[in-house]
């Protein structure tokens, strides 16, 4: 996703947090990089 990006959280393991795009895609990326709104 790009930067900016409105994604929703849907889980959380080992400093990872899996994410959706609102296009329905899933994927995992750092915690770090996510700003819970």
């Amino acid at each position: 996703a790009k930067p900016g990006s409105v994604l929703r959280l849907v889980g959380e393991r080992g400093g990872w947090a899996q994410v959706r795009r609102t296009d329905g895609r899933r994927g995992w990326i750092e915690r770090e990089a996510v700003a819970t709104l």
